[in-house]
């Protein structure tokens, strides 16, 4: 039964992703298959998915993104020094607003609000909440109405400012055009990259830093591009990646949690708009003091997972190394002071 239930966990994640790219939906890959698996857990709680295949989806994300890193991006990744410290003090601040809310206003303890709030990846954050005892399914729910929140509309907020700038939402020069086939790309290539992306990946899992499996991948990738510039993955990779972290992240859709929420919702709702604004706020300041382009800080200043918001990066047009970088930094610092600060204050 398990497998049966994989399987069609599969399914309905594709046909969700499908549906999403055909509706345009923003990263329609992705929110097609949180959509449609988390609503197929929530009426049956028949969706599985193996956690062991987040390494290979989390790996592939990170080749993907690594096969596009070139010279010209490792020379710009010193502009993104200012703005990392701006964004993660900015984040870690705003942070401690909102867990005051939710502890003040929704009844939650400290400390799993702070985590609930914290930009710091869902799963991340979920596990550090098992860790420390705080109430996991509170935390993964309010961190997946954030990442849904944010995704949606962020690629629509920026397609507006476009459309205003009279760009009518192209991407950037440097980018390459949707169907573009990389250079010199063959199955062979395809092939190598994405075995480099996994054995790294899996090294960086067994490594156990933060978000070591896609930082591993990452690296490996890039550099393999650096020296054969045959590391760029096709597109369609992507999509077939946004797929399986969709349905990763619809399994942890719980009916359970949903009424949990059903009393906080106001106050949660309240806190989602917040980041929304902020990422706003900070992916404008982000534009004026980096030298980063309009699509690269919004993504950088993004409140969700490292390796999605590099991906819908990519797709909108931003540069998915700078976005990976400053998201990085966030994102080893969240981890590293959020679990303190619980445990002082909660």
């Amino acid at each position: 039964m398990e497998t049966a239930n994989i399987a069609l966990t599969f399914l309905i994640a594709a046909a969700g992703s499908w549906l999403g790219l055909k509706s345009r939906l923003p990263a329609g890959a992705l929110m097609g298959a949180i959509f449609s698996v988390g609503l197929f857990q929530i009426l049956t709680g028949m969706a599985a998915f193996p956690q062991e295949i987040r390494v290979v989806t989390t790996s592939a994300t990170g080749a993907f993104l690594g096969g596009r890193v070139n010279r010209r991006d490792i020379r710009t990744l010193r502009s993104v020094c200012l703005p990392a410290v701006l964004m993660t003090a900015g984040m870690l601040g705003y942070n401690m607003v909102c867990a005051q809310v939710l502890y003040r206003l929704a009844g939650l303890d400290f400390m799993t609000a702070l985590l609930a709030c914290a930009p710091g990846g869902l799963t991340e954050m979920t596990l550090v909440a098992i860790d420390l005892q705080a109430n996991s399914a509170l935390v993964s729910s309010i961190q997946i109405i954030r990442f849904a929140a944010v995704t949606l509309c962020v690629p629509v907020l920026l397609r507006a400012v476009l459309a205003r700038r009279g760009r009518g939402g192209r991407v950037e020069e440097d980018a390459p055009a949707p169907d573009e086939a990389a250079p010199g790309q063959d199955g062979k290539h395809i092939l190598l990259t994405l075995s480099i992306g996994l054995l790294s990946g899996l090294l960086g899992k067994l490594s156990g830093i933060p978000a070591g499996t896609l930082c591993f991948s990452v690296a490996a990738c890039a550099a393999y591009n650096l020296c054969s510039g045959r590391g760029e993955l096709p597109r369609k990779v992507r999509t077939v990646v946004q797929c399986g972290n969709g349905a990763l992240i619809g399994t942890k859709l719980m009916a359970g949690q949903l009424l949990l929420l059903q009393s906080i919702l106001p106050p949660v709702a309240a806190v989602t708009a917040g980041w929304i604004g902020l990422n706003v706020l900070l992916g404008l300041l982000l534009h004026r003091t980096g030298r980063l382009s309009l699509e690269t800080a919004l993504f950088a200043a993004a409140p969700g997972g490292m390796g999605d918001m590099g991906l819908i990066a990519a797709e909108m047009g931003g540069n998915s190394v700078q976005v990976m970088a400053l998201q990085l930094c966030r994102v080893i610092s969240v981890i590293a002071v959020c679990p303190h600060l619980a445990v002082m204050f909660g």
